[in-house]
């Protein structure tokens, strides 16, 4: 391999670490923003308790993508093999992700709650609607039971109305 193609080779890593690093960044200040709207609500409500466990579970959200492994990992997918290995790797780390769960039926509340802020942050991030989303892909992917849907739907609901004050 010749100078060049040697250098150009590393800036293409570098550059792609460097967006890695831009997306988990944007990620989370996405994530703590959410997570205010839905701390405001639980302190305004009396229920100081949940919204410093919110706040604590938000500090901590998707801490496993500063893992070597799953920084390199997502910083240089080239094939759907690899993005599908990485990701998988990030589901098994992080019990937000409904693909955490061999039965979902067991997940507790405050992992509810870190999950609805991941939809909606993820939603004002791509400026989507959070709500729809869950809905559609709970049809596809989630299949999450009546109450624990109802309850994801319902803490965006939150945000979303904590978000227009």
């Amino acid at each position: 391999m010749n100078k060049r193609l040697i250098k150009k080779s590393i800036n293409k890593n570098i550059d792609d670490e460097l967006e890695q690093l831009n997306d988990i960044v944007t990620h989370k200040k996405f994530i703590m923003d959410s997570a205010g709207l839905l701390c405001q609500y639980f302190i305004k409500n009396n229920n100081l308790d949940m919204a410093l466990e919110t706040l604590k579970v938000s500090f901590a959200h998707d801490i496993s993508k500063s893992n070597k492994d799953e920084f390199l990992g997502f910083s240089h997918m080239v094939t759907e093999d690899d993005k599908n290995k990485v990701i998988k790797l990030h589901y098994e780390r992080n019990k937000h992700h409904p693909e955490f769960w061999d039965d979902i039926k067991n997940i507790d509340e405050i992992t509810i709650i870190e999950m609805s802020i991941d939809f909606f942050a993820r939603s004002l991030q791509f400026k989507t609607d959070p709500v729809k989303y869950i809905i559609k892909e709970n049809k596809k992917r989630f299949n999450f039971p009546k109450n624990i849907l109802s309850k994801v739907i319902n803490y965006l609901n939150i945000m979303k109305k904590e978000n227009k004050k």
